[in-house]
Parts: C-alpha cells; sequence; structure tokens
C-alpha cells in the first residue's frame, strides 16, 4: 500500500476505508479505542474526531533502504481519502529528518524483483540469424522515417551484425602485446566467498565462455587474480596486475578538434563494435571458487586496452581510405558520415568490407542506420552545429538537491564537462564550488572521503543550483568554423572576472566560450593586466581554431594590445617579464585587430561585468607591534666636547 510522509500530521493516518481492506486480508487485526480521543483540523479548516486506532505492521522504504515497524499505532479517520498519512512521530523514531528525507521516502523506488532469481539466463549461442534480420528490419524502418530513400532500403542490409558474443574467432588485427616492468614478481589473490546464487551464476557464466573458447579453464600463469563481484555482473580486479605492466606511449584523440570533419555532413549512421581482440595472456587471467581462467581476448579494464583498440581502429580505417574523411572512432563506437545518399552507401558499403576483412562485428542494440542527427559521445551532431545530448542533460536537470559533497562533486564535474556551451556558467556555479571547496577543506578530495561530508544548502545555494540547471536546459549549439569562415574573436574584462568567446563572421553562431572569475593574486592585478589576461587565455586554449591560413579578427582595444608588446618603463621588471611570454604566444597567430572602444565592446562588456558578480569584501583588521630586544639610550644629535648651552643673554642677543 503506497503511503505519503507528512510533516504536518503528528500520528499516523489512515482512512475507514483503507482499513476495511486490511481487515478484509488480515483478520487477525484488531480495532482498538483511543483513552483520549485525537481531534485536527482536515481541508478547509473541518475538525475531525478519532476515536478508534488500528496496529499494523509497516514497511517503509529509506535512503538507507527498507525498513519494517512493527506494531506501529495508526489513527482511524472517518474520511473518504485513501491515502495513508505517516506522521512526525514514526519519522522522528527512525532517526529521519522531516524537512530533508522526506523526498528520499517518497521517490525511493522499490524493488519488485528477486536479483538472485533461482533461473539465470545466459545466451552465447551462435548468432540467429533470423532474429538478426528481424531487428535490421526494424533499424531500415527508422532509418526511412529519417529520410532515406524508400527505393534504396535494400542496400542497407549486411552480415557484419551480431546481437552480443559468440562463438566467433578473434578480430583479425594485431594483438595487445604486454611488457611487465623490471622486477614484476607474481600476484596471489586471496580467496572470496559468494553467495549460493552468486557462485551459481558465475559458474555458468564461465563455463559457458569456455566453451566458447573465449577463457581456458586451467591457467598455467603465474599471475592470477579474482573477480571482483557486482551482482548478476563479473568484474575483473586489474588494479594490482596493471601497476606492473608498461603502459603504451599514447592518447586518447580530442573530440574537440576531431569533429570539425563532420561539420555540413547531412547523413549520418553510429554503429558498436562487438568483437573482441587477441592478447597476451600473462596477466590476464581471473580466479573464481570453480578455479582460475585465462581469457584468450583483452579484457576491459586492462592497461591501456581502451588506447590499444583505438589506435586498432584508426589504423584499419586510415589504410582504408577512411578515416576522417567519412569515419569517426572513439574506442568502440564509430560515426559513418556522407554529403549525398550516394556517398553515403559507398561509405557504407566500404566500412563493411573493412570490418568483415578483419573479422569485426557490429552490435545491433545500441546502433542507427541513418539519420541527420547522429548521437555520439554524448553529443548529437548535426548539419548547422554540434549540441550536447538532451538525454544527458536532461538527467543531470531530473538530479535532485544533493545531500553529500560526493553528490555535490559529482554534479558540478558532470555539468563541467559541457561549459564551453553554457553562457554564465562561472557565475552561476561560484556559491556551489564554494560550499564544495568549504566543506572538503583540510580533507582529502577523494570521492569516497566526500561521500562521508553531508552538506546542507542555503538560500543562495539553492537558488544557484536552480540556476545551473537552467543553463543545462539552455545551453548552446556550437560550430566548428573551417577555411571558408571567418572568425571573429571578442574579449573584454572588468575588476572580477574575464570572459572570451569565438563565433563565425556571417551566422553569428557561437564556436567556443571561456569565462572565468579572477581569484587571489589575479584581483589584484592591474586594469591593463586584466584586459590583456583574456586575449592571451583564448590564444593558449583556442588555438587549434584560431591557427588558420585565413587568420582571424580580434575585436579588441588596441591599448590592451600596446601594452602587451609595448609596455613602457613604469611597468615593473617582473611584469614585464611576463608580458613578453604572453607577446610570444601572440606572435604565433594571424590576426587582424578591430579596433573598438571599452564603452563599444557591449557583448563581450555584458558578459564579463553581468556575469561576475562584485564579490563580499571582508574588512579585516591587524595589528602588529615590534619590541626591541636591547633597549638603550638613543642620542638623537649628541652634544660635541666642547659644546655649552645657551643661557638667556645668549638668547636674546641672537
Amino acid at each position: 500500500m503506497p503511503y505519503f510522509p507528512d510533516n504536518g500530521t503528528k500520528h499516523n493516518i489512515i482512512p475507514r476505508k483503507v482499513v476495511t481492506e486490511v481487515l478484509r486480508v488480515c483478520p487477525g487485526a484488531e480495532i482498538q479505542h483511543l483513552q483520549n480521543p485525537v481531534t485536527g483540523k482536515a481541508v478547509e479548516g473541518a475538525i475531525i474526531r478519532c476515536d478508534e486506532y488500528i496496529k499494523l505492521d509497516l514497511e517503509l522504504f529509506t535512503s538507507a533502504g527498507r525498513v519494517r515497524m512493527r506494531e506501529a499505532t495508526c489513527i482511524i479517520t472517518e474520511t473518504e481519502e485513501d491515502e495513508f498519512l505517516l506522521g512526525q512521530q514514526t519519522l522522528k523514531t527512525l532517526g529521519i529528518d522531516v524537512e530533508e528525507q522526506l523526498s528520499a521516502l517518497a521517490n525511493k523506488e522499490i524493488v519488485d524483483f528477486d536479483p538472485f532469481e533461482a533461473e539465470i539466463l545466459l545466451c552465447f549461442d551462435p548468432p540467429d540469424k533470423l532474429k538478426i534480420v528481424r531487428r535490421l528490419c526494424e533499424l531500415i524502418n527508422e532509418a526511412v522515417a529519417n529520410g532515406f530513400p524508400t527505393e534504396r532500403k535494400k542496400e542497407l542490409f549486411d552480415a557484419v551484425w551480431r546481437f552480443a558474443i559468440g562463438n566467433d574467432p578473434p578480430s583479425k588485427i594485431e594483438p595487445f602485446v604486454i611488457r611487465f616492468k623490471d622486477g614484476t614478481e607474481p600476484i596471489r589473490c586471496k580467496p572470496r566467498t559468494y553467495a549460493p546464487a552468486e557462485r551459481e551464476w558465475m559458474k555458468i557464466f564461465n563455463e559457458s565462455l569456455v566453451e566458447l573458447g573465449w577463457p581456458v579453464g586451467e591457467s598455467n600463469s603465474t599471475n592470477e587474480n579474482p573477480c571482483k563481484n557486482g551482482g548478476l555482473r563479473q568484474a575483473v580486479d586489474l588494479c594490482r596486475p596493471n601497476a606492473q605492466i608498461v603502459p603504451l606511449a599514447g592518447t586518447m584523440p580530442s573530440q574537440s578538434t576531431r569533429l570539425n570533419h563532420v561539420k555540413k555532413k547531412k547523413k549520418h549512421k553510429q554503429t558498436l563494435l562487438e568483437n573482441g581482440i587477441g592478447s597476451d595472456q600473462e596477466s590476464q587471467p581471473y580466479m573464481t571458487v570453480d578455479g582460475i581462467f585465462t581469457p584468450t581476448r583483452l579484457q576491459q579494464g586492462s592497461v591501456d586496452s581502451s588506447l590499444h583498440f583505438q589506435q586498432l581502429i584508426e589504423k584499419i580505417m586510415r589504410e582504408s581510405q577512411l578515416l576522417y574523411d567519412n569515419v569517426l572512432a572513439w574506442i568502440d563506437d564509430l560515426l559513418i558520415y556522407a554529403e549525398t545518399i550516394n556517398e553515403f552507401l559507398l561509405v557504407l558499403d566500404r566500412v563493411n568490407s573493412t570490418l568483415e576483412q578483419h573479422g569485426l562485428f557490429l552490435g545491433l542494440d545500441k546502433i542507427c542506420l541513418y539519420t541527420s542527427e547522429a548521437i555520439w559521445c554524448g553529443r548529437v551532431i548535426k548539419e548547422d552545429g554540434i549540441a550536447y545530448n538532451p538525454d544527458k542533460i536532461q538527467t543531470l536537470v531530473d538530479l535532485p538537491e544533493p545531500h553529500t559533497a560526493a553528490e555535490l562533486q559529482q554534479f558540478l564535474c558532470a555539468a563541467g564537462w559541457m561549459r564551453n556551451s553554457l553562457v554564465d556558467l562561472d557565475r552561476v556555479a561560484v556559491p556551489l564550488q564554494q560550499c564544495l571547496q568549504d566543506v572538503l577543506a583540510g580533507t582529502k578530495r577523494t570521492k569516497h572521503v566526500a561521500a562521508r561530508l553531508s552538506i546542507r544548502f542555503t538560500e543562495d545555494e539553492r537558488q544557484s543550483f536552480k540556476e545551473f540547471k537552467q543553463l543545462l536546459s539552455n545551453s548552446a549549439t556550437l560550430v566548428t568554423p573551417d577555411d571558408t569562415d571567418k572568425v571573429i574573436l571578442m574579449t573584454d574584462a572588468s575588476d572580477w572576472g574575464e570572459v572570451s568567446y569565438l563565433r563565425l563572421c556571417l551566422t553569428g553562431i557561437l564556436s567556443a566560450l571561456h569565462e572565468r572569475h579572477f581569484q587571489r593574486a589575479a584581483q589584484h592585478w592591474s586594469v591593463s593586466e586584466k584586459e590583456a589576461f583574456p586575449i592571451i587565455k583564448a590564444a593558449t586554449d583556442l588555438d587549434y581554431l584560431l591557427i588558420r591560413s585565413k587568420g582571424f579578427s580580434l575585436y579588441s582595444d588596441h591599448q590592451n594590445l600596446i601594452f602587451i608588446f609595448g609596455p613602457g618603463d613604469e611597468i615593473k621588471k617582473y611584469i614585464r617579464g611576463k608580458l613578453q611570454g604572453w607577446s610570444l604566444k601572440l606572435n604565433e597567430l594571424r590576426y587582424t585587430i578591430e579596433h573598438i572602444s571599452g564603452e563599444g565592446n557591449v557583448w563581450a562588456d555584458m558578459a564579463s561585468r553581468w556575469a561576475c558578480e562584485k564579490p563580499v569584501m571582508h574588512p579585516m583588521i591587524m595589528k602588529r607591534s615590534q619590541v626591541d630586544a636591547n633597549p638603550g639610550r638613543v642620542e638623537l644629535r649628541p652634544l660635541r666636547p666642547d659644546s655649552e648651552w645657551p643661557n638667556l643673554a645668549d638668547i636674546q642677543a641672537a
């Protein structure tokens, strides 16, 4: 039976209608009379008198989990309502803060299934072609709905699809070679205890993998590491083996610089690879209660496994002359794009042939065969620009108010990922960031420590949290300029912050945005330093957009650049050294100065002044004193030996 926590009700309230249903199910429950009748006000001020009560066993869901209360007293009301109200006395008995945790009581989801049910269904059978064709037909119908020509839909069929891992051989690409550090010693893992349902599930899971040939049942390796149970999902703890492996020399590509290749591309397709690659087996074994298993595929979580897979996918796409021209890869996510339908189908055929040649398959779960707005790596790729996935944004908007430092930290980090499309973010986020800084002061800034620190928002912080969500809902669409676009850089600074943004000249669409509050020593900079800093900051952070054959237009007050390139003698020496470094950075770029006075730079001025509130300056009184360790008689002007003090006659004569 659902219930409603009510901080305005002292007792637990249950309507007569609900009591009748309870007695029908549990005839043993007894209705008793109150020695002192209870009166209360209902809606519109009506007085209700209650003379009876019943004791029931309650089961509640709090933020700590499932709670059962035995023989809780519930006052019976003679109303037509069917709502059970949980009163303040019961909430305080459970140690629940009525004001803060009502939402946790009302919104806690009820788990109505058993995660350790006896029947365990694992599907590692050979691929069901009929099932694949059925799913592929659904995807083709979606492609037609997205604008794909109906007469050419047969060209979308291919044989490189899978629903899940199966008995396919490893991919025909270079296996991952693992090199151990010098002095590496074998790792001996400790035995772990598992529940019967967990042991049964792991047994069936690993036996199914052995039948497919993915892991070998008996291992001769000198390194073993246990599986780390995660419910009904097997995960292997590779932290200790990874610490003994020499990492690869490389890094993941930057999406900000790669997404310029998809500009003005109208036809998109996103896919997910479903196969694995071979690897050295020395550091891969894991142990369960049934023995030691050595995988013949590279496990996710192994050191540099994602980087190695990324490099191999880019390599085979580059050899097929597809990378960047028509394909972008991010680990196992592929984005295929083209300008016309004919080009799209040709590219699709080349991609499928390349994957089939290297023994790679595409998954059918997370895929879109054809669309004009592809969702890829958390972004929406459109012809006129790139925006962030609205589903991801809505997930952040729907988050409740955080109650621990870890929840606030997670919210700020997740929203900070899309900060370049959030105008006025720096001002709005200041109260939340300051709250997090105050809570974590003097502690380790780890998630484990932050989870144990509770927070309570003030009214200003709560308002900032609401404004932050509003910014997320209104995030801007960004566009990456190409060589034909004219780019404008506008910067400005106030006493308390600076802003710089990049936009296209003809369309005015935003390309990049950067905001920052001046903190600590930067607050004491001179006006010229503050005005020049956003120019250098943009030249440093946005150089991948500003280094162009045609250059860009810099809308700024010319006095700011004169201060950088020709500082006067009145500037201190250490400041001139800093300005010299700034001028060297600007010399790397090709730009044209569009002189605009500080009063006329209205757009950047609005962002730098309106978006940066003046911080509260608290006065401070400091007392300083100095004590001389050897005080002695100090003669300001000692007399000469032959000197004499003047008398009255001498003074009158003078």
